[in-house]
């Protein structure tokens, strides 16, 4: 995923300079980073989570699966008949 990350990255500013040499202007890498941060997503969760980076939210979203699935192996070895009915 870092790699991609990475690529992705450097095709976005050689983007960036091939269109501000060839037309003057811009509408990828930097110029569209500061374009998308001034925009304002209409719904609330796209609009929060906008806020952090993909991997955040991504490692976010992993950890609370992770927290979940300890809670229940807690709880199936502590507290069996918890989870029988």
């Amino acid at each position: 995923m870092s790699r991609h990350r990475q690529a992705e990255w450097t095709d976005a500013h050689w983007l960036e300079e091939y269109e501000t040499r060839r037309f003057g202007t811009s509408w990828h890498g930097r110029t569209w980073a500061a374009k998308r941060i001034q925009e304002r997503s209409p719904d609330w969760p796209s609009r929060f989570l906008s806020r952090f980076r993909g991997f955040e939210v991504w490692i976010g979203g992993l950890a609370i699966f992770g927290l979940a699935a300890l809670t229940v192996l807690i709880l199936a070895v502590f507290w069996p008949t918890l989870l029988g009915k």
